[in-house]
């Protein structure tokens, strides 16, 4: 397994790598910048996974309500609009949001 960290927002633009596993864990305080959270980074995050790939992103989804709601509008809205059949992970605070890259028919 090879583990490469870095700056997210260039790496995903730079790499011309694909990989079998891509892990989103960015935080300042309590939010994910909102450089992350739009519908072109995981685009550009899914382009990155190879067909069977599995992207985990994770996201506060602790006991302040309005936190909750932030992720699971999220996870609804934005998450699932390219990753319609994604999934998610309760860890009691956080929620891991799970995408995988579909095999394509040819």
């Amino acid at each position: 397994m090879e583990i490469i960290t870095g700056d997210a927002e260039v790496f995903v633009e730079v790499t011309e790598e694909q990989f079998d596993l891509l892990i989103v864990d960015i935080f300042e305080d309590e939010i994910t910048p909102p450089q992350f959270c739009t519908v072109e980074y995981l685009q550009t995050c899914e382009k990155l996974l190879k067909p069977g790939g599995l992207l985990l992103f994770n996201r506060l989804h602790g006991e302040d309500q309005s936190i909750r709601m932030v992720t699971e509008r999220y996870f609804e809205r934005t998450f699932k609009t390219v990753f319609p059949e994604a999934w998610a992970i309760d860890t009691k605070g956080n929620w891991i949001l799970c995408g995988e890259k579909k095999f394509t028919q040819t």
